[in-house]
């Protein structure tokens, strides 16, 4: 149920009690403004706002005592204190009202009466329960044309600047610069990440181009692939499972060209990469385990040295080794954080279908098989698999941060440009629909990226202060 402040409640009592001492036959915005000045919600953001409070109290009292005896900005209710004293018994059935009604007591106008009006109708859309007087304070920009109003202009105070502070506990100005340190702790995060790029609603992974031409290389990968296929085919039921990933490398393969398919190319190759490593490692066995023959498997790193030859023409794939690198330096405390936070947080990105066009789904489903491939050969999972998940998480959280960033700058932009219109806050949390998407992905999340923010702070500390810049 909605309710005053306590603090509130005195500022309201204030307020009359001015009116009453000057004795004035109503209680004006101004009598409220002067009130709101000793309130401790109110004092406080016309501070950040950089007000200054001690003129703003002798600009008030002098336009009050010239104004005496009556005040003239609105015309007043029709019954003294009628309208605190019917919000008070909905708000305080219990309690006295918060005026007393003797004749001479000074009436509130009725554009005192819209400004709490307002107040109450603000709190109560924002899923909020208390009214302050902060809260009023905002409420009384729309009231134009009113001395308090000019008032505040005139200190460089707008309603932007007090619901800014209201929702976010900065003014646009600190806000600007704490979003482009943010924005700047994100930038250093993601570099040498994956880059995702807003396209129709949801977020693309898009590669980066080769930074060569890629036709002689891979006309040499084609060549001893397809010289490994062949061994492969004629020994298929003695290997089934190599055959397989053998195939599957052709498939990527095919599907290469400068600015698409190298993540998946790295993956089939990294794949039997993995097996050569597990053979390699195991107890060779006619039944169980029927080792790769010397055609085999100079066949295969022959086409692993022509792999990496053409995968090192790839940006991201040079991303991917430069993580490895990074991951390998501190590889017992990402191994202690792979099951209990990255794996978790990478299952929550390659599903969230609101934020990630299908095409990028894929590439993630891909990464998530990874896992799958170490699994069905009875290994490990190995640094090099969890390194390109670490590196898509990083791309991933700093692509949704950079543009949510921005595009809540953008709606600050048109509020502003607006006067700022009612519900500016519900705005700044729903522009469109992959904003609110990033949001509701975020709040479900929330628990588990504060460890990853805890866990991994220089790469991931700024989760924190977004989190605390969407008031989540």
């Amino acid at each position: 149920m909605t309710t005053f402040s306590p603090a509130f409640e005195q500022t309201l009592h204030r307020s009359l009690a001015i009116a009453n001492e000057e004795l004035s036959q109503f209680a004006t915005l101004e009598h409220l403004l002067l009130a709101l000045l000793d309130d401790e919600d109110a004092s406080s953001v016309i501070d950040a706002c950089h007000g200054d409070l001690s003129e703003l109290r002798r600009v008030l009292s002098y336009h009050l005592k010239a104004q005496l005896p009556a005040a003239s900005e609105s015309t007043p209710a029709d019954e003294s204190g009628a309208f605190i004293n019917v919000i008070s018994r909905w708000f305080f059935p219990e309690r006295r009202p918060i005026v007393a009604k003797p004749a001479d007591d000074a009436k509130p106008t009725e554009s005192f009466q819209r400004v709490i009006q307002r107040a109450v109708i603000h709190v109560q859309s924002s899923g909020r329960e208390v009214v302050t007087g902060a809260n009023a304070l905002a409420a009384l920009f729309s009231e134009k044309g009113s001395f308090a109003q000019q008032v505040l202009l005139g200190q460089g105070i707008t309603r932007y600047d007090v619901v800014s502070y209201i929702s976010h506990g900065l003014v646009p100005e600190e806000q600007a610069a704490d979003d482009e340190k943010i924005s700047s702790l994100i930038e250093e995060s993601s570099s040498s990440a994956p880059v995702f790029v807003p396209i129709a609603g949801r977020l693309h992974f898009e590669q980066t181009p080769a930074i060569d031409q890629i036709g002689e290389r891979k006309a040499l990968v084609e060549q001893r692939h397809s010289d490994l296929k062949r061994l492969c085919d004629l020994r298929a039921n003695e290997h089934p499972e190599f055959k397989r990933l053998v195939d599957h490398y052709s498939d990527a393969l095919a599907r290469l060209g400068p600015q698409t398919g190298a993540y998946s190319l790295f993956m089939a190759g990294f794949d039997i990469e993995m097996f050569l490593k597990v053979k390699s490692q195991s107890s060779p066995d006619r039944e169980r385990n029927p080792p790769l023959d010397a055609d085999q498997l100079f066949a295969t790193q022959s086409l692993i040295i022509a792999h990496a030859g053409l995968i090192t023409l790839f940006p991201d794939i040079h991303s991917v080794t430069t993580e490895l690198d990074r991951y390998r330096q501190m590889s017992e405390s990402l191994d202690a954080l792979r099951d209990r936070v990255l794996d978790p947080i990478f299952d929550q990105l390659s599903s969230a279908g609101q934020i990630f066009d299908n095409e990028t789904l894929d590439v993630a489903s891909e990464i998530k098989r990874l896992d799958e491939s170490a699994s069905n050969l009875g290994v490990p999972v190995t640094q090099g698999a969890t390194s390109v998940k670490h590196s898509w998480i990083r791309g991933a959280l700093g692509a949704i941060g950079q543009y949510l960033l921005k595009q809540g700058r953008e709606v600050g932009k048109v509020a502003r440009d607006s006067a700022v219109k009612e519900g500016v806050s519900h705005l700044m949390k729903h522009p469109d629909q992959l904003f609110a998407a990033m949001v509701s992905f975020l709040a479900a999340s929330k628990p588990i990226l504060l460890s990853l923010a805890g866990a991994l702070e220089a790469q991931f500390g700024w989760i924190v202060s977004l989190l605390s810049r969407l008031g989540l």
